[in-house]
This record gives C-alpha cells, sequence and structure tokens, in this order.
C-alpha cells in the first residue's frame, strides 16, 4: 500500500490516526489504548476516486494500520510512509539475527525463534509475530548485512 500516515495524540491517552492512500482512500480515526492495545472508536472514510464499496472495505488493513499507528505515535506529528513497514531499524534486525543464530545453535527452528520476538515488538495479547512476518524481518536482516547469505542446503548465520 502506498500513501502516508500522521498520528496525533489526545488529551485523554490516544491519538488520532490520519491516512491517505494512493488509491485516494482516506481514513481518520480516533484510537484508545487499553493495557497498550489500540482500541479503535471513530472511523470515517472518504474516497475521491467512487465509491466505497466491498472491494474497497476488504483492503482496508485496518488492524495492521492501528498497528503502525500505536507504534508511531510515541513520535506523532511528521507523516509516515506506508510504502514500507515501519520500525526495521538495525537495532530490530540485529535482534531479529541474535535470535536466529541462537536457534541454529539449540537446533530450533529459525523462523519460530524470530517470531517470539514479535511478543515485544507487535504488542498483540503478548502473541508471537506470525511466522511470514519472521521470515520477512529474517529477509530484511540478510539484506541489511546482519546475517549472512545462504547456500543451497545450509542456513547462512
Amino acid at each position: 500500500m502506498k500513501g502516508w500516515m500522521t498520528v496525533d495524540p489526545t488529551d485523554d491517552g490516544g491519538f488520532v490516526m490520519e491516512v491517505a492512500r494512493a488509491d485516494g482512500l482516506t481514513i481518520n480515526a480516533t484510537i484508545e489504548l487499553d493495557d497498550d492495545r489500540p482500541l479503535c472508536r471513530t472511523l470515517e472514510l472518504r474516497s475521491t476516486r467512487g465509491q466505497i464499496d466491498r472491494d474497497v472495505l476488504h483492503s482496508l488493513g485496518l488492524a495492521t494500520l492501528l498497528r503502525r499507528a500505536a507504534s508511531a505515535a510515541a513520535t506523532p506529528g511528521p507523516r509516515v510512509s506506508l510504502d514500507k513497514p515501519p520500525g526495521l531499524t538495525d537495532a530490530l534486525l540485529k535482534r531479529v539475527a541474535a535470535a536466529y543464530r541462537r536457534a541454529l545453535k539449540d537446533r530450533e527452528n529459525t523462523a519460530t525463534a524470530v517470531a517470539r520476538l514479535g511478543r515485544e515488538r507487535l504488542e498483540q495479547n503478548y502473541k508471537d509475530a506470525p511466522v511470514s512476518t519472521a521470515r520477512r524481518w529474517i529477509g530484511a536482516a540478510r539484506e541489511r548485512g546482519f546475517l549472512e547469505q545462504t547456500t543451497q542446503g545450509r542456513k547462512g548465520g
């Protein structure tokens, strides 16, 4: 998804999220935090290019937007690009690489071990991140040089 998002705090400790997608859809939402979990209280949709139909509603990805907004709420104001996942910092990718190497040493599934980082990262009821997300994190760690490239039949640590 392309576009941008802004997040501004409210007086009650929550925040207001505004998302402008490249397809002309604008999303405004008021979010409260309950035990640090984002809860959407109001939601407004506007489209400059056509109607808001079932397909548009299906493509919202509201849960993902709420998680992104919650992580961006710590530094409100500036626009956050929606072109790439936020927060794939070097610090996170170093932790991914360390968890990956530890899993290799312990003969554990590497993606499952990295997914446990999601308990801290995504804060979704303290669940592991999806394995597909863990694999993306591992790929990003490789791209930035925190993990070696793999060779056929061997995982690169």
